[in-house]
């Protein structure tokens, strides 16, 4: 019952093990990657937010935000971008005179923010995929 808040972070040092390849046949230049850190994989993320419980309605509102970090645009690390944030909402209920049974509906990117993952070389970007819209989910769950 009442108003609780939540806050979690994520600290993550993914390194290539062993990475070392042939760029180019011809020359014989190759790349080894081995010890760097994984294009496009965050080291900080954190989430923070709030949840109101109306346990007279057996409702359950939250609001959260999620930040991903800076990360490896480019495979030598000499590049780190990409930062974004997004605004997240949820509703779940469970009926009194069915306790057993719980629905939730989740808005992912809230405000439908527009961000890109990025890739490119050691100077600049080269190539942006687009994160993921605003996401409706929705869920029905039965304990037994």
């Amino acid at each position: 019952e009442g108003l609780s808040g939540f806050s979690s972070y994520t600290y993550t040092d993914a390194q290539w093990i062993k990475n070392r390849f042939i760029v180019d046949e011809f020359t014989g230049e190759e790349v080894d990657l081995s010890g760097k850190s994984v294009v496009r994989v965050p080291r900080h993320q954190y989430s923070v937010g709030l949840t109101q419980n109306l346990s007279t309605v057996g409702v359950a509102l939250s609001a959260w935000y999620d930040y991903v970090g800076d990360y490896p645009v480019d495979g030598l690390n000499q590049l780190q971008d990409g930062a974004y944030g997004l605004a997240n909402l949820s509703l779940a209920w469970r009926p009194k005179s069915a306790p057993q049974w719980e629905w939730s509906v989740a808005v992912r990117n809230a405000f439908d923010k527009e961000y890109n993952l990025l890739r490119g070389t050691s100077r600049e970007p080269v190539e942006a995929y687009p994160g993921a819209p605003r996401q409706f989910l929705t869920t029905l769950r039965y304990a037994f």
